[in-house]
């Protein structure tokens, strides 16, 4: 202990996403990492950011610059972590997993309810559908979409359902319309659907729930196994092959960063699910086998009460999603990690990422649709647990990342810190390019006492960007500053990394005292979503529990079930 707290190694010191904007000389990459190590950055991820060329992303020179990357970092006794994207949202490959596969392209559920009808045909329109990538602007939308659009194919009806309009008291009382249903308009922007409804039903309301293929979309379906298998093939291959000697030596793991599915608004969408869902011609199978119930009333259980059986209906369709997903994306990469000598690290989409809030964060996203809201079972196909923080604030992040590890047998985690801070007119993601060291150095040693092994700053720049330019993300200047390395302080910055590193060490090798367990309440966020008040009370407890020095960690049923009890007391073996 004595000798690590001395000299820490690469694992608690300091780390870095080491932007690129364009290729590197080797002359450059060598300054470069040699100002990282000087400063005490001992640890790094190349990440080619939206300046660089996406169509050179993965070419044969990307990838002899980064193996001369990885023979320097060797060199220095350094280490590497492979970022595994181009910009972030993991599983595109720069675009390459759908390019040549266009059947990989995200596919999701839309849903349109018609007015009451006493018989005869009803129609019901998806149409006026919005993108959570239009927030990032015009090259956000050039980066997720191929000619910078959206355009919309293969439109199908999943299922139709009719219920009483004056309400649903027992699944018994849905007609399934589905054979009824047909696709009369198919256009890029959306579809419409005619049902034909019996003669006599009195006040019927028909919900059509539909499904499409974003034909321009680089995002591809997390659901299907052919995707990772994709991605595995065009993403991960290329960098075993050009320097696989280093895989488990200088490079230590894969790290992922916030593989999700658009989120997608459409002008008819009603009900309590404030998404789309990502869909999978397999999914209807995998749900209703896992839930016992039909796929269209899980669907309509999603959106609104059906009776007593709603709640059973929307956990059991969440749960069996997330089983799904997890299992056919995130399995695979850490079976070929594994397979390759190197761990799996990364992080998902966190609801409570920069603040005590578990949904704070992407307010206008529902992520029940994605795999983020079970922390816990997302952890379990890493090695190494990796979480988000965002700006110099007090945060859940580190403290949740803590906690899922201990609950799978491991502890400590990664963690990414960016600085997402607004500026006046310039609107959000211009960063704090007037961020202090002060500030920052008081950030990291916060994130470490709640859980933090290893403080991975967002990020190292290549270059500061460009005069006369006020473009986001296409100049450096504005894609998530600052850079450390172009601060006036860096020349002081290897003491704040010595003492971070130092301060991981000490912490890593002694066990917490742990006197609190929180509970987190998986299940009460499907069924109730962010609106619900759970996410009041888990911030009021984990920021309280903190500033008053009380051990704590969060658990989930799983952990319940396994605990053990005596003398009024529950023992977590973590």
């Amino acid at each position: 202990m004595d000798e690590l707290f001395a000299t820490p190694g690469p694992d608690h010191s300091p780390a870095a996403y080491w932007f690129w904007h364009r290729l590197p000389t080797p002359t450059e990459i060598k300054d470069q990492i040699a100002q990282m190590e000087e400063g005490g950055i001992r640890s790094f991820q190349i990440q080619a950011r939206l300046a660089y060329p996406i169509e050179g992303y993965l070419d044969a020179d990307y990838l002899s610059m980064c193996r001369a990357a990885v023979e320097e970092a060797a060199a220095r006794s350094m280490t590497v972590g492979l970022y595994d994207e181009y910009n972030w949202q993991s599983g595109q490959a720069g675009g390459r997993t759908v390019h040549g596969a266009d059947h990989l392209r995200e596919r999701h559920i839309f849903w349109s309810r018609s007015q009451p009808s006493r018989g005869g045909a009803v129609t019901t329109t998806v149409d006026g559908i919005t993108s959570s990538v239009a927030s990032l602007g015009e090259a956000g939308m050039a980066w997720q979409y191929d000619g910078g659009t959206m355009s919309w194919s293969d439109w199908e009806i999943v299922a139709a359902v009719g219920y009483p309009s004056e309400g649903v008291t027992s699944p018994g009382q849905l007609q399934d319309l589905t054979s009824a249903s047909r696709v009369v308009v198919a256009s890029p922007d959306g579809c419409t659907v005619e049902t034909l409804v019996p003669d006599g039903d009195k006040d019927l309301t028909v919900v059509a729930f539909v499904a499409g293929r974003c034909a321009t979309s680089r995002v591809p379906n997390y659901i299907l196994t052919e995707t990772a298998r994709r991605f595995l093939e065009v993403g991960y291959e290329p960098f075993f092959r050009s320097f696989g000697d280093h895989f488990g030596k200088t490079v230590k793991y894969f790290f992922y960063d916030q593989p999700h599915a658009t989120f997608y608004d459409w002008a008819q969408r009603q009900g309590e699910l404030g998404s789309s869902i990502p869909y999978a011609p397999e999914l209807r199978a995998h749900i209703e086998s896992s839930t016992g119930h039909p796929f269209s009333h899980g669907l309509l259980a999603l959106l609104q009460g059906v009776g007593e059986q709603t709640g059973a209906l929307r956990m059991g369709f969440y749960e069996a999603y997330t089983d799904l997903v997890l299992r056919n994306y995130l399995g695979p990469l850490a079976g070929w990690a594994h397979a390759h000598g190197v761990a799996l690290s990364g992080h998902e989409v966190l609801g409570h990422v920069g603040s005590w809030h578990p949904s704070r964060a992407f307010g206008s996203w529902d992520l029940r649709v994605n795999f983020g809201l079970d922390y816990f079972a997302v952890d379990s196909f890493r090695d190494i647990t990796g979480v988000d923080a965002q700006d110099c604030v007090p945060q859940l992040s580190t403290k949740m990342g803590d906690s899922v590890a201990r609950s799978n047998g491991r502890s400590g985690c990664i963690v990414e810190q960016y600085i997402a801070g607004k500026t006046a007119g310039k609107g959000a993601y211009a960063g704090l390019w007037g961020l202090s060291l002060e500030d920052l150095r008081a950030q990291a040693l916060r994130l470490e006492i709640q859980g933090a092994r290893q403080f991975l700053y967002h990020g190292f720049y290549q270059t500061d960007g460009y005069d006369n330019d006020p473009s986001f993300f296409t100049n450096p200047r504005f894609d998530f500053p600052p850079g450390i390395n172009f601060e006036p302080w860096w020349p002081f910055h290897r003491y704040f990394a010595d003492e971070a590193a130092r301060l991981s060490a000490f912490l890593d090798g002694a066990p917490p005292v742990c006197e609190v367990a929180v509970f987190y309440p998986r299940r009460t966020a499907w069924m109730e979503g962010a609106r619900h008040s759970y996410g009041d009370h888990v911030e009021f407890w984990a920021s309280y529990l903190a500033s008053r020095g009380f051990g704590y960690h969060f658990v989930d049923e799983r952990d319940l079930l396994r605990a053990s009890f005596a003398g009024g007391t529950m023992r977590l073996d973590h």
